[in-house]
């Protein structure tokens, strides 16, 4: 009886620790912003440095791509508020996202407070097409796209982040978009700080 009880005790011990590590691998965590979120099963995870700093990972699955990244931007908006720098966000750092379609505020679940965006976007032509018509490549409204202030404003070769964004790209529509929405929304409302 006692053999049975010290079995069952170590197999309750073992899948303890297996449980904690599978949790411990399903958080990022980067340590030069600050910041963690909550990753999602069944992605691919690839971490991206700049030097030694840890500026964005890429989470991929078979429905599309979403992308955590903290994003430097020119001096000129070193002083400026988040709330203002949100507003002109995608259309500083993403080329051919011309305006900002909406905007309204998100709180994480530990009540750090961002913005969820929308973009108009003009397609970039290839030069094969400029004389085709216009509508063969008319604007569209892209996003969400999450913006959450750093913990504390550092800089990255010379220029200030401002900004942890998460965005996403999908490869299919219907429901494998909505799948990959769902989990971005999962991965913002996590959101936290760290240190």
């Amino acid at each position: 009886m006692r053999s049975f009880i010290r079995s069952t005790a170590l197999i309750f011990i073992c899948i303890s620790l297996i449980s904690c590590a599978s949790k411990q691998s399903a958080v990022y965590e980067n340590r030069t912003y600050d910041f963690s979120v909550k990753l999602p099963a069944g992605y691919q995870v690839k971490e991206y440095k700049f030097g030694r700093e840890q500026s964005s990972v890429e989470l991929r699955n078979k429905q599309g791509i979403i992308d955590i990244r903290a994003m430097g931007a020119g001096t000129m908006y070193t002083e400026m508020p988040f709330d203002e720098y949100a507003r002109i966000a995608a259309a500083s750092e993403i080329q051919n996202y011309e305006k900002l379609i909406s905007i309204e505020a998100f709180v994480t679940d530990t009540r750090i407070r961002g913005y969820r965006t929308y973009w108009l976007v003009y397609q970039t032509v290839p030069p094969e097409d400029f004389d085709k018509p216009e509508d063969l490549y008319p604007p569209y409204i892209a996003g969400p796209i999450y913006y959450f202030p750093p913990k504390e404003l550092k800089f990255s070769g010379g220029q200030p982040v401002k900004t942890i964004m998460l965005s996403h790209y999908a490869f299919l529509s219907g429901e494998a978009e909505q799948a990959i929405l769902s989990d971005l929304e999962k991965i913002a409302r996590s959101l936290k700080y760290i240190k």
